[in-house]
């Protein structure tokens, strides 16, 4: 009976949310990222089967007691499967008790909700990979980004200028996400402005003004991109539907990632993280006088998240206002 078997009702959930697709404020929104969360943790429960000599496709309920779910839990974290939001093991144990909840309400016989309460899995949910600071790249390290002129011995020279290119256009356009940026449309340019929703919050609409650089970046790739894309990531995806399109992205994004470890190598300055073009974009309006209000403005966040997440005590800047109102007073 298929109704007993785990993945079975993973792959139910992921086909319900695969056509739960609805539009909000003219942009399509869908379960995507959702869809990989659950799939990643499908894929972690098939190579911790393979591990311990036991078929994945035969796995029912009544064979995952407290003990299977703490070695699967020790396997992730043993595995370094840790990273971003698909990786952490309360991720992980969230998804499962989802599906193990779903099952239940159907009447699936051989299941023990209690073993996600017991404290020996708390236990290990208790661990927790050190959070990484958010980086914060120097005006001058950008500059150098502007004149890098990739080598022809790491590959494509257009690939590794375009994953520059990405980098550069995400700090000169307000801090936009990489998400984002590869979904922008010729559209969405309306009146020397970026108009689009966050992907992360479809309510909110960050201030994206254009400026010479962010123009110099959409004009080098106009022509080259299609299916009215600014830029080509996501034009030449066949048969493009949202899982599809989500894939491709951490494709690009994994790539860039590892170019952008190179590049820094090259130049001699800390590993430049992609994330890390919105945390300066941040910062050095911060430092040019900026306001929580205009920062949260720009980034399409609320005030307290700019707040909490983007803004820092620093010395050098308190000391800069501090001399100029110093200077002011006489």
């Amino acid at each position: 009976d298929s109704d007993v078997l785990v993945l079975h009702w993973f792959q139910k959930r992921i086909n319900r949310l695969e056509n739960d697709i609805r539009e909000v404020n003219g942009t399509i929104k869908d379960h995507t990222a959702t869809i990989v969360n659950y799939t990643t943790v499908m894929h972690s429960i098939e190579k911790f089967c393979n591990e311990i000599g036991s078929d994945p496709n035969r796995l029912t309920f009544s064979d995952i007691n407290s003990d299977w779910l703490i070695r699967f839990l020790n396997f992730n974290k043993r595995n370094g499967l840790l990273h971003g939001n698909t990786g952490n093991l309360r991720g992980k144990y969230i998804y499962m008790k989802t599906i193990f909840r779903d099952a239940d309400i159907n009447g699936v016989q051989g299941i023990n909700m209690k073993i996600f309460e017991l404290p020996e899995v708390k236990k290990v949910l208790s661990f927790r990979p050190k959070k990484r600071e958010m980086q914060v790249v120097s005006p001058e390290t950008i500059q150098k980004l502007i004149y890098f002129q990739p080598s022809p011995k790491w590959g494509s020279v257009f690939d590794r200028q375009l994953y520059i290119d990405m980098y550069l256009f995400a700090y000169y356009a307000s801090g936009l996400s990489p998400v984002d940026i590869h979904n922008l449309k010729v559209k969405d340019i309306i009146e020397n402005e970026i108009k689009t929703y966050r992907s992360k919050c479809s309510e909110r609409q960050p201030y994206v003004p254009l400026n010479a650089m962010s123009r110099k970046l959409i004009d080098k790739y106009k022509g080259i991109s299609k299916n009215g894309y600014i830029f080509p990531i996501l034009d030449n995806v066949k048969d493009p539907t949202p899982k599809k399109l989500v894939m491709k992205t951490f494709s690009f994004l994994r790539a860039q990632r590892h170019y952008l470890k190179k590049v820094s190598e090259t130049l001699g300055v800390p590993t430049i993280r992609i994330n890390s073009a919105r945390h300066s974009f941040a910062t050095h309006l911060l430092e040019n006088g900026g306001t929580s209000v205009d920062i949260a403005a720009c980034l399409g966040n609320t005030i307290e998240m700019v707040d909490k997440s983007y803004l820092h005590p620093d010395e050098k800047i308190i000391d800069r206002k501090l001399e100029k109102l110093y200077c002011a007073l006489g």
